[in-house]
């Protein structure tokens, strides 16, 4: 106790011990991999297990860039090392120069048997898959109550879409029991109406992902009535689940991010909606101003315009009008998306069905003056050199008239004619 030394000190020293003992240098240890992360770096961190024993490791990039085989989970390997203490941690570890496959391990073995027993059964066939709703209101959260994924799923959903409702059906994801927890959690979950379901849990070894690996897990996922979305692990982490669950997601946030719509570019998109709908809107109303100008322009109407030249102005105070509540109603975009509603709803439509009934009724009226409902009474209209001839007077002999009808015209020559002469006499 008088002459205390520092952890560092004692960790450089068991260092120093540990490297320099020749026994422990170029290692050839067998094992099973496990908690396989392969860092951005290049730097591979795994543990090596066996039946009784496990023992961290890293293999540096420098190393791990020359491997040709695919490392994975659950995989028996040589690996040929030296062992030595990370001083900082405090822990030993063997530092892996070269990875050699040796086989499979037991739970990987499990795993494959499993996943080719139900694809034959057709458990993964998308056919069976449901489609995950657009716009989730309610949302059941199967996992542990305590964790960094229960806490993502419900910080990443509250940004992105707060008015949903979500609701935490704890339950077991590691250990003893946990696959049935899980089965009894989903079970719960199904009977409760909700949009869609997230069941899973943050990463971890081929251990602790297990639970979402037996049968019964898989089973329960493939009959619920639910929409799930299987959020186990990392984004190299694959389980039964995943391969069961109607959709899988990388991780839990990004299973957060799948169930739920971005608040702004919802905005964004009603906005987009709102101004199709007034594009729509005033297209039409101009297309019925353009109608009504075509109208005025026919030729057997000048003289009827004439005579409604106050109907006229009151159709062009009618435009004036429209014009000026366009000129309201761009000004009131900038308001609230609730205000633009009440305003479209309440006041445009209402604006739009009452000038259109008008127009509809002035239409009709124009169209019981017009010289074309004569002629279908058989009326014609007599000319000559496209001068209207109203009397018998203005006519000569051989003069060459133009007669319409309806439904076409005709020449006729004057061979005669007789001023005054009564109905029903003929001037040969």
């Amino acid at each position: 106790m008088n002459n205390p030394i520092s952890v560092s000190l004692i960790n450089r020293y068991i260092k120093d011990v540990l490297e320099k003992d020749y026994k422990l240098r170029n290692l050839s240890i067998i094992g099973e991999i496990s908690n396989l992360k392969m860092h951005q770096s290049g730097h591979w961190y795994f543990t090596l297990k066996d039946e009784f024993s496990r023992i961290s490791a890293v293999m540096f990039s420098s190393y791990a860039s020359k491997v040709r085989i695919k490392i994975q989970e659950g995989m028996k390997v040589i690996v040929s090392a030296n062992i030595g203490l990370y001083e900082q941690g405090g822990t030993y570890q063997l530092y892996v120069t070269e990875i050699i496959p040796q086989g499979v391990g037991s739970l990987y073995v499990e795993f494959e048997k499993l996943k080719k027993k139900l694809f034959d059964e057709g458990l993964f066939d998308d056919s069976n898959k449901v489609k995950i709703p657009r716009f989730c209101q309610k949302i059941g959260i199967v996992t542990a109550p305590k964790g960094a994924a229960v806490k993502d799923i419900i910080t990443t959903i509250k940004r992105r879409w707060p008015i949903a409702e979500l609701v935490l059906i704890p339950s077991l994801v590691q250990g003893e029991g946990a696959a049935f927890s899980i089965v009894e959690a989903l079970d719960i979950a199904d009977k409760l109406d909700f949009d869609v379901i997230i069941c899973g849990r943050g990463g971890g070894s081929i251990e602790d992902l297990w639970p979402f690996n037996e049968e019964i897990v898989a089973r329960k996922i493939y009959s619920m009535k639910t929409p799930i979305v299987s959020a186990v692990g990392h984004e190299v982490d694959y389980t039964i689940s995943d391969f069961v669950a109607d959709l899988r997601a990388p991780t839990p946030t990004a299973a957060a991010e799948i169930v739920t719509p971005n608040q702004l570019e919802f905005s964004q998109l009603l906005l987009q909606i709102e101004k199709n709908l007034v594009s729509t809107f005033y297209g039409k109303i101009d297309l019925m101003t353009k109608n009504v100008q075509n109208i005025r322009k026919i030729n057997v109407l000048n003289n009827i315009d004439s005579l409604y030249s106050n109907k006229r102005m009151y159709l062009d105070n009618i435009q004036i009008s429209i014009l000026k509540l366009k000129e309201i109603f761009f000004n009131k975009l900038n308001s609230s998306l609730k205000e633009k509603q009440i305003i479209l709803n309440n006041n445009f439509f209402t604006i739009y069905r009452n000038k259109n009934h008008f127009l509809e009724n002035y239409a009709s009226k124009i169209d019981l003056l017009s010289p074309l409902k004569i002629f279908k009474r058989g009326y014609a209209k007599v000319s000559i050199n496209d001068t209207i001839v109203t009397s018998v007077k203005n006519i000569c002999k051989d003069d060459i008239l133009m007669i319409t009808f309806n439904d076409g015209s005709v020449e006729s020559k004057v061979v005669s004619k007789k001023e005054g002469q009564k109905y029903g006499e003929k001037d040969f």
